[in-house]
């Protein structure tokens, strides 16, 4: 995939925002970019597609919505506070 196009759109965006929202742009880019990159492609994993049943797979999901955590996105992320523009 050629990311050109995206850096592109992302620094045509970025060029917009103020020099304070630029910086938490930067801030948050160097932040994901500490993330690891690795994983499995999807190639390897379409070996696994359908072997689950229908009632194992609601079970995975109503397992995942009962026990994972809800992310509220308005909520702050470390002093930001996100709010719909």
């Amino acid at each position: 995939m050629d990311a050109a196009p995206l850096t592109d759109e992302i620094l045509r965006e970025l060029a917009r925002l103020s020099p304070e929202m630029q910086r938490l742009v930067l801030d948050f880019a160097r932040r994901l970019a500490s993330f690891p990159q690795e994983g499995v492609s999807g190639n390897d994993l379409i070996r696994f597609a359908g072997i689950l049943s229908p009632d194992e797979a609601g079970e995975i999901e109503r397992a995942i919505e009962e026990g994972c955590e809800q992310v509220d996105p308005s909520e702050s992320i470390e002093g930001l506070k996100l709010e719909k523009w």
